[in-house]
């Protein structure tokens, strides 16, 4: 185990909670041991890890640095200083660190684990899956190994996969602090598989571990409104809030709630709480332009599309929604059709030139007056529409062939 980790395991055991005050301690004797003898590359490893733990990144990595310069070959001041930088949100430093590490130590597990992470923080899931099946290679009873890689499983879709490397995560530390991320997370596969039940049971043990784990609450939250119980999905929102009063995440989840209930001003109220805490986020712009709209505020609509797709422009629904408005409001003077044709044109390409919002382009060159294209566009979105969406297809498409637009009562 190396130095950092030895002195992480004691802190999440508590023994450096009692130890908080000593770190400046540490510093002051590798200070001394580094000024009797400035060639002790431990001192400054073990100097730049009392760093770590204070959050004194930057002073963390200056020392590993000095470690690396004095003996080139020490490959737990590699891995540290690359921890340090993941701290420090650099995953290319971090992957660089840890892959030299590897080459100093194949044998180096943590310098997997640590690697694999940052691949997947940059989306090479298949890479981090890769290093992860490294690091359990080399130690089958590692629990977060097989948690990370079920992560990485998740995020590509593979979602038996993932819930397989949960529940060995969580065979192998059944109580350790992986054990309720791990609950956590494969309930998010579960719930991804439509598995509401599991997700909700495994949701539960996580909160027996932690009654203050707010993501349980949010998690299980989640589920009851996928099960169409709202009221009881509002509730778990709620008590993620007492715990976590701050929580975007759990304020956005309710608003969605709130707007499935048909309470669109509660909805707003959390969206608008939402963007206070994280204002940088499309989706929230989003979904309350959607409330707005339902209400028939379509100037609050207008507004929140608008920022949704200045912040995120690479997402498809957030031009169908708005140009699904500009295309078939009910209330003229927001009806605008050769915007409409640009948005729903732009969200055409993002699709990959698919047919799953012809609709959509249909309506906007309908609102446009090009009948013709409307017409077109609307047969093609026909042949791909489920069978509940058939007859108000065709209802669309005869307005069209006789020349008039499509309009939202």
């Amino acid at each position: 185990m190396t130095i950092l980790a030895r002195l992480l395991t004691k802190l999440r055991s508590g023994i450096l909670r009692r130890e908080v005050s000593k770190y400046d301690e540490i510093i002051a004797e590798c200070s001394e041991a580094i000024r009797v003898d400035p060639h002790d590359s431990i001192a400054y490893v073990k100097r730049g890890t009392a760093w770590a733990c204070k959050g004194e990144y930057d002073k963390a990595i200056a020392d590993y640095s000095e470690a690396i310069h004095l003996d080139p070959k020490h490959a737990e001041a590699y891995y540290n200083r690359g921890r340090a930088w993941a701290e420090k949100d650099d995953c290319d430093k971090s992957i660089m660190d840890c892959t030299e590490a590897i080459r100093l130590d194949p044998q180096f597990v943590n310098a997997y684990l640590g690697r694999g992470i940052n691949w997947h923080k940059h989306g090479e899931y298949d890479k981090a899956i890769a290093d992860f099946n490294e690091a359990i290679r080399l130690d089958p009873k590692d629990a977060k190994a097989y948690y990370n890689r079920g992560r990485a499983w998740k995020m590509t879709r593979e979602y038996d996969k993932a819930i397989a490397d949960y529940t060995e995560a969580l065979q192998l530390a059944p109580q350790s602090a992986v054990a309720k991320h791990a609950l956590y997370t494969r309930s998010l596969a579960w719930a991804e598989k439509g598995e509401y039940d599991n997700a909700i049971a495994d949701c539960t043990d996580a909160i027996r571990l932690d009654p203050k784990f707010a993501y349980a609450y949010i998690g299980r939250g989640r589920c009851w409104h996928s099960k169409g119980e709202y009221d009881k999905a509002i509730r778990e929102f709620n008590k993620a809030l007492r715990i976590a009063p701050r929580s975007a995440y759990a304020y956005h989840n309710r608003g969605d709630t709130w707007v499935h209930k048909g309470e669109y001003d509660k909805a707003i109220a959390d969206y608008s709480e939402t963007i206070r805490l994280d204002p940088l986020d499309p989706r929230t712009y989003n979904n309350r332009g959607i409330a707005s709209k339902l209400k028939r505020d379509y100037q609050s609509a207008i507004a929140d599309y608008t920022e949704a797709i200045r912040l995120g422009p690479d997402t498809v629904t957030r031009y169908t929604a708005f140009a699904w408005l500009l295309a078939t409001c009910s209330d003229e003077q927001y009806r605008d059709g050769a915007r409409a044709v640009k948005l729903s044109e732009k969200a055409y390409t993002l699709t990959d030139f698919t047919d799953t919002y012809s609709h959509v382009l249909a309506a906007a060159y309908a609102e446009n007056g090009n009948f013709a294209d409307a017409v077109s566009w609307q047969r093609r979105a026909l042949d791909v529409a489920a069978p509940d969406e058939k007859a108000d297809m065709v209802a669309a498409l005869e307005l069209y062939k006789t020349g008039k637009p499509y309009r939202e009562e």
